[in-house]
């Protein structure tokens, strides 16, 4: 069995897994221990956390205002849409890095810290798409009744993507 060749794909990590005597399984793949010696483990993470937790609460908080461009312009809804789906999948990998523990397993350190750099990418680029939306909308049609809504808006994108960008960048530098 040691010389067979290892499965690919989604499911793969599944063959580290050996059956313990108790009936439980025990895993025997690659580990990654944290190694950062600027912050502790618990610190990194709490800052990460708070980093991802900005950054979803000024997508939420803008979703929230009645902003001119948010109602029927597919140019600001569509990339609002993305970063709050960003935002979502920032606090997913933050849930799976937390509960991995230290030393992290392989296959989650490959779906967490592998990934810091394209979700923080979207993290930075859905809320600024969107309030650049919001910015053409008011370049188009005027500012109206609702333009503190739309400052708003575009101040609650601009910290979200400022969060997102600096939580890739935390992320990016942390020592697995």
């Amino acid at each position: 069995m040691a010389g067979q060749r290892r499965g690919r794909g989604r499911r793969a990590h599944l063959d580290d897994f050996v059956p313990t005597a108790d009936g439980g399984y025990r895993y025997t793949g690659q580990t990654h221990p944290y190694r950062d010696d600027r912050l502790t483990r618990r610190q990194a993470l709490a800052r990460l956390w708070a980093l991802a937790a900005v950054q979803a609460g000024a997508v939420a908080a803008a979703g929230c205002l009645p902003a001119p461009g948010l109602a029927n312009t597919p140019y600001v809804i569509l990339p609002y849409v993305g970063s709050l789906l960003s935002a979502v999948g920032v606090l997913w990998l933050m849930g799976r890095l937390t509960a991995g523990g230290d030393p992290l397993p392989d296959y989650v350190y490959v779906a967490t810290v592998g990934r810091f750099g394209a979700r923080g990418m979207l993290a930075l680029a859905g809320p600024a798409v969107s309030a650049g939306g919001e910015a053409l909308y008011l370049a188009l049609h005027g500012p109206g009744p609702g333009l503190a809504s739309a400052i708003g808006f575009l101040a609650c994108q601009g910290l979200a993507a400022a969060a997102g960008g600096v939580w890739r960048a935390v992320g990016q530098n942390l020592r697995w």
